[in-house]
């Protein structure tokens, strides 16, 4: 098998960076189109290949894919929120980023763990609407 193939660890890892980089597409052609919209068309890639996706994710396989994948789009999320809110510092900017996106996939993986028994438009009206709905409030005196 080596003779001819890579470790299996390699074909995973080719595997991962191969889903990387088509969510990443994925969200640069359809983030103009809104964020609900961009989260419901990660999802139903997402659902997709939700057996392959259970496999790195649950607890037998290799962690650090969905953490990886959110370090990629930390620094290009940081400077979206910058543009929006133009007092933030760039460590502010990262740390909400990161904030939401950990947040995002916590409720991701859970979905994906339980076979997606929920539709893609609730997921992504959940993320999006936590999202938003948070950063509304960003820069208010406390309650």
């Amino acid at each position: 098998f080596y003779k001819y193939y890579s470790p299996p660890i390699d074909i995973l890892r080719e595997k991962e960076n191969e889903l990387s980089r088509q969510l990443y597409q994925n969200w640069i052609q359809y983030r103009s189109q809104g964020l609900r919209e961009a989260i419901l068309h990660q999802m139903a890639e997402l659902q997709q290949m939700q057996e392959f996706l259970r496999l790195i994710l649950g607890p037998h396989g290799p962690t650090g894919f969905m953490s990886r994948f959110a370090g990629d789009a930390r620094a290009q999320g940081a400077a979206h929120l910058r543009a929006v809110f133009p007092g933030m510092t760039q460590t502010q900017a990262e740390y909400l980023f990161v904030f939401w996106m950990k947040a995002a996939q916590g409720l991701t993986e859970q979905w994906l763990l339980d076979g997606c028994t929920q539709p893609p438009e609730v997921i992504a009206d959940m993320i999006s609407h936590a999202c938003l709905y948070g950063m509304q409030g960003y820069g208010r005196k406390p309650l």
